[in-house]
């Protein structure tokens, strides 16, 4: 009786004892932050009662004996609650601060409680390591390099935007699918230039970028507005010749291979235009015979010559003519038939003769009888009429309104 007594005491004893033993979350905890914000590493204890509580940094190194700092770093402080926390916080916390924390409690034992520190570091590029502004011939292998830190890794992405035009401030990112520290461009043309931008992320905002311009140099291009151009003399003309080059080519006008200086004769503005693009006018005052001919535009810089040719000719005015005008026309008959008027725009050459009568060609009745048309007397025959009377007869009013029918038909038609 008196065993089962001392058994049943024993037992009690060491649930009790384990009842109130130290005891530690044994979950394994990951904390993550950013640089340069506050990091808060949890260590509960349950039933710490006279135990010590020490946490130590990834070297091993003891930070703090309970609630008393043990190292000349500023940043590190203990945070402790009323329920049993114990907690490690450190701020501004930097990139070397990351590995495996330990909370200890001084028991035999000792319990451990391993807390894991990630500080993520946003992506950073190192300017010095990446390309600057670029220049390269057209036709050249251009190779551009962006490099790029951060924690983790960042990835890059490479992306470019076209020059900005002078009507369009805002121009598109085109992206090049291209990932990778370096990108190269193989036989670069002057539609590739523009800005080159590498985009480094990896995860942790924000991310970061680098511009990089891609100048191409290319021979001039020249453009003309007109290449045959006509003008009346004493007046004035533009001449207007377009040029798109890089580096930025010299542009002259030129005749009969001298180049033409501005003066009060020629007046010679430039004006720009797209990237790359630049416009010269040349006014030409007071023209005269001497400035017709052949006008060439010349463009060049270090690429190259281009030339283009256009023709200045004189433009003569057509002389305006004034139109003729004519009667009405009219149907109305008249005491002696129908006016001549209308007649006469069809068959000029037919005189009109009262109903009744043939009319006769004028230049065959003078030639049938020269001598008596000459004297306004006509031969009295079957058909003709003379100046002073008429010859009327049943058949000649039938045969003349019939000839006078045909007639009007045949010109009408």
């Amino acid at each position: 009786m008196t065993g089962e007594i001392l058994g049943l005491l024993f037992c009690l004893t060491n649930v009790l004892s384990l009842q109130f033993e130290p005891l530690f979350n044994d979950d394994v905890t990951e904390v993550k932050v950013v640089a340069g914000s506050t990091a808060l590493l949890p260590c509960y204890v349950l039933n710490k009662g006279e135990h010590t509580i020490i946490w130590m940094n990834p070297k091993r190194i003891l930070f703090s004996n309970e609630q008393q700092i043990v190292i000349d770093d500023k940043r590190v402080g203990i945070v402790v609650s009323g329920s049993g926390d114990w907690n490690l916080r450190i701020e501004h916390a930097r990139y070397n601060d990351s590995g495996e924390y330990s909370c200890l409690l001084n028991t035999k034992p000792v319990k451990i409680k391993r807390v894991f520190l990630f500080v993520q570091v946003p992506a950073h590029i190192l300017n010095q390591e990446s390309s600057r502004d670029i220049e390269v011939e057209e036709g050249n292998n251009v190779t551009l390099r962006c490099r790029a830190t951060g924690v983790p890794q960042p990835n890059i992405t490479w992306f470019r935007r076209p020059f900005v035009s002078m009507e369009n401030k805002e121009c598109p990112f085109t992206d090049l699918s291209t990932e990778g520290e370096m990108l190269t461009v193989h036989d670069v043309r002057r539609y590739q230039a523009g800005v080159y931008v590498c985009l480094a992320y990896n995860g942790v905002p924000p991310a970061v970028t680098r511009e990089m311009q891609v100048n191409v140099q290319y021979i001039p291009v020249v453009k003309l507005l007109n290449t045959r151009l006509g003008q009346i003399l004493g007046r004035e003309t533009i001449l207007e010749c377009s040029v798109t080059s890089y580096p930025r080519a010299k542009i002259t006008w030129l005749k009969h291979g001298i180049p033409i200086q501005h003066s009060y004769k020629y007046r010679m503005e430039l004006y720009p235009g797209k990237h790359d693009t630049h416009t010269l006018t040349m006014t030409i005052y007071t023209i005269n015979e001497r400035d017709f001919g052949e006008y060439t535009c010349e463009a060049t810089n270090r690429m190259g010559t281009k030339r283009e040719t256009m023709t200045l000719y004189e433009y003569i005015e057509p002389t305006p003519t004034t139109p003729t005008t004519r009667p009405p026309k009219s149907w109305a008959r008249s005491s002696t038939g129908y006016q001549e008027e209308y007649y006469e725009q069809y068959a000029p050459n037919i005189r009109q003769k009262p109903f009744g009568s043939n009319p006769v060609p004028l230049d065959r009745a003078s030639s049938l009888d020269k001598k008596a048309y000459a004297t306004g007397v006509l031969l009295k025959r079957k058909g003709y009429y003379q100046d002073g009377g008429v010859e009327n007869s049943v058949n000649d009013n039938r045969y003349g309104r019939l000839l006078i029918l045909l007639t009007v038909s045949s010109m009408l038609l």
